[in-house]
């Protein structure tokens, strides 16, 4: 006994509406693992960034008071600080991104490929 087709029941426009799969493409891993590096690149340049205004600070200190700024002292305000600096902008790329995703995608599904210009 054989089973009937969907095309008996459908037409076949309908039916192959039912069957089509969403076609939207998705990231590859390794488009995923370089939006993390960047991350992480952003974290650590951020980092060394801190530490290097934190040794300016303690120059110009220096060269003003004639006395250097404690170095246990400054050492951790500087990695904190450039860590929140580098992980403030990673996380303002995050969100720019995921912006610029949702404007394509709004984009696509108007009809005639999007605005006019009018």
């Amino acid at each position: 006994m054989s089973l009937p087709s969907i095309f008996d029941y459908l037409p076949q426009d309908q039916a192959l509406r039912l069957l089509r799969r969403d076609t939207e493409k998705t990231a590859s891993v390794g488009k995923g693992v370089r939006t993390v590096l960047k991350g992480l690149t952003g974290f650590g340049v951020g980092t060394a960034a801190g530490y290097g205004l934190a040794e300016l600070g303690d120059k110009v200190f220096q060269a003003s008071t004639g006395e250097r700024l404690p170095k246990h002292l400054l050492v951790p305000a500087a990695g904190l600080v450039g860590a929140g600096l580098g992980l403030a902008y990673s996380m303002y790329k995050s969100k720019e991104l995921e912006e610029l995703q949702d404007a394509l995608k709004a984009r696509k599904h108007k009809p005639n490929g999007g605005d006019s210009g009018k």
